[in-house]
């Protein structure tokens, strides 16, 4: 079984802990540079899950901050692996920011991002090996690049409840809407107070992350729900003494969700009803699918899952045209991709028949299991291995390079055989829908078949904060049922 969310390879991008400036991009005036400041991010019940350092470097012309975030990842069947991001934020003289850049270093892969700003746009560049792909974002008046932490101390909660603004996202590539409001919680410590901070991309809730401040505002400790649980992320004195004998975290045992029930076989083949609640009643909606129905009412979420059990979904020529774009995770436009897809995209035989095939080819170049990292398609067709999660991004790509649209869908599936140690277990997974055949379908190359067991928290294009917010998202719902919903027998005459 190759199932699980991937968001071993996005935690950094889910704990917003970044990255490092390469030496060759300080050579100018370095001023002054101050003592690292230490961070580390455990569990709520005591685990270790990361460490981390700050450190700001004055330059002759303006500042540089910078952030190293470090993790080492213990799974089953893999070695322990170190995945390390580094993040800089440039600045001028007059505190404006001119550069943000994010490198990803897992295994012997390495990303990275940067942003170029200017007042009126960013230019965004991506490289992945010899792979760059850029894009030039227009800047609208009044971004802010900081998430709001900025806008905290000075913040007047009576003349203004709520704060809300847009921020560019990185590691997303793109600008959210942030909202920041007060939060009870009985951890809140004396003459302090709670934020809770949530960003949107549209409607869809992307993040969502408690801010715990002392009296003078100042940032205590950052906690996000993850990994079927949360984490938090505190100050710490010093480093490890010895970081390759930090504890090694398995985020996939941490993540599985014990089911209530076995599920047999004609359950899984036909309609399965789940209800949650929300956690601290933070709530947020789903996608409705083609197999998901959707309901929300005073705050209980229900979900019905079948292959008929959602709405038929229309495909506009704007969401064709989404669906069928190359991206910096799905690089259908790349030689590899399409020398791959092109056979098969000539065949004449209907598109779901077109996307089993794709599967079958991606099976047999992605033939190695690797559960640590998240690549994106074509770096997961270079290294031969992954988990769902490259399965459903490199399907995805495929599909789009056949010509047919394509998105990636990340939430929860069901495992009856042990799987990490466990069994009867929800797991995080990635599958892939495709609009074959007049309709949106769905297509799992790890599990082998959609059943009534997936649960979809998010839809995207398997980038990292598509997989993230599924992350944290299914830490923020509590189970209260589970129930099969079996078809009223027929009565003759």
């Amino acid at each position: 079984m190759r199932a699980h969310l991937g968001i071993i390879g996005v935690v950094a991008a889910g704990l917003a802990v970044q990255a490092e400036l390469p030496a060759q991009t300080i050579a100018e005036g370095v001023l002054e540079t101050s003592p690292k400041s230490f961070f580390r991010v455990d569990t709520v019940d005591g685990q270790a899950v990361g460490y981390g350092w700050r450190q700001t470097t004055k330059l002759s012309s303006g500042r540089r901050m910078a952030e190293t975030y470090n993790m080492r990842i213990r799974e089953r069947g893999n070695l322990v692996k170190t995945m390390t991001d580094m993040f800089e934020r440039l600045e001028d003289e007059a505190g404006n920011i001119t550069r943000l850049q994010l490198t990803n270093k897992s295994g012997g892969t390495v990303s990275q991002t940067t942003a170029n700003i200017t007042n009126e746009s960013i230019h965004v560049t991506r490289s992945v090996g010899r792979d760059v792909r850029s894009e030039t974002i227009l800047r609208p008046a009044n971004l802010r690049f900081d998430a709001g932490s900025g806008l905290i101390k000075s913040w007047d909660f009576t003349a203004k409840p709520e704060l809300e603004f847009l921020n560019f996202n990185l590691g997303a590539r793109a600008i959210e809407r942030v909202v920041i409001k007060p939060h009870s919680d009985p951890q809140t410590p004396q003459g302090g107070m709670t934020l809770l901070r949530s960003s949107f991309s549209g409607s869809s809730v992307m993040s969502v992350s408690k801010l715990t401040l002392n009296a003078a505002r100042d940032v205590l400790k950052t906690t996000r729900f993850q990994f079927g649980t949360m984490t938090e992320t505190r100050p710490m004195p010093e480093g490890p003494a010895d970081p390759g004998k930090f504890p090694a975290f398995s985020v996939l045992e941490n993540s599985l969700v014990k089911s209530p029930f076995r599920i047999l076989d004609p359950a899984l083949k036909g309609q399965i009803r789940f209800v949650f609640r929300f956690r601290e009643g933070i709530e947020f909606s789903v996608p409705v699918t083609v197999n998901q129905r959707v309901t929300l009412r005073d705050g209980i979420l229900t979900l019905n899952v079948c292959d008929t059990c959602g709405p038929k979904i229309p495909l506009s020529n704007e969401a064709r045209a989404d669906a069928l774009r190359p991206t910096a995770w799905l690089q259908s436009d790349h030689p590899l991709l399409r020398d791959i897809a092109a056979p098969i995209k000539r065949l004449k035989i209907p598109d779901v028949q077109k996307m089993e095939r794709l599967a079958i080819a991606a099976r047999k170049v992605l033939a190695r299991i690797d559960y640590s990292g998240h690549y994106s398609a074509l770096e997961a067709l270079k290294r031969g291995a992954g988990d769902c999660t490259e399965d459903a991004i490199v399907l995805a790509a495929l599909g789009r390079a056949a010509g047919i649209p394509t998105k990636v869908a990340s939430g929860l599936a069901y495992s009856r055989p042990k799987y990490h140690g466990m069994s009867n277990v929800f797991i995080p997974h990635n599958w892939t829908l495709a609009y074959a055949d007049g309709r949106w379908q769905s297509f799992d190359m790890s599990l082998q078949a959609f059943d009534a067991s997936h649960i979809a928290i998010n839809i995207g294009d398997g980038d990292a904060r598509s997989l993230s917010a599924a992350s944290q998202l299914a830490g923020l719902l509590i189970w209260e049922k589970m129930t099969e919903i079996k078809r009223r027998p027929v009565s003759g005459g």
